[in-house]
């Protein structure tokens, strides 16, 4: 789960048409760095979602870390006003590993997601925790 740091204030500060210039632009390099067999897809405000086939937590972390280094090196500007520095925070949950269901899948990737937030922003955490036979 892929979502955009302080898109809030984008849309605070620089109104509602820079806000959705990010979201494009976010999207832009989401498509530009996932595999043709990747799905990536808009859950919805500020928040996306990215299946990669066949990838485990560590090659997943890996990729995601390069995707926060592309976005944090791209300048971002709207009607020729620089919108400051754009960051994403990733979280990660692995089928079959962390859990055989789709629903839960999200839940955990989302979590995942939440600890990168409350740890700083523009990083990547792998959901880590135990589940039990009967989550599963």
């Amino acid at each position: 789960m892929i979502d955009i740091d302080h898109f809030k204030k984008v849309n605070d500060n620089f109104g509602h048409d820079a806000g959705d210039a990010v979201l494009i632009e976010v999207a832009a390099l989401l498509k530009k760095h996932f595999r043709g067999t990747d799905v990536v897809c808009r859950l919805g405000g500020e928040e996306f979602v990215a299946l990669l086939p066949g990838t485990g937590a560590a090659e997943a972390q890996t990729r995601a870390e390069k995707l926060l280094k592309a976005q944090s090196n791209q300048a971002l500007s709207h009607l020729h006003q620089p919108l400051g520095r754009i960051t994403l925070s990733c979280g990660i949950a692995t089928y079959p590993a962390h859990t055989m269901d789709p629903k839960r899948l999200l839940r955990l990737a989302d979590t995942a997601l939440y600890k990168a937030k409350n740890n700083g922003r523009d990083r990547c955490e792998v959901w880590e925790g135990a589940v039990s036979s009967s989550e599963q």
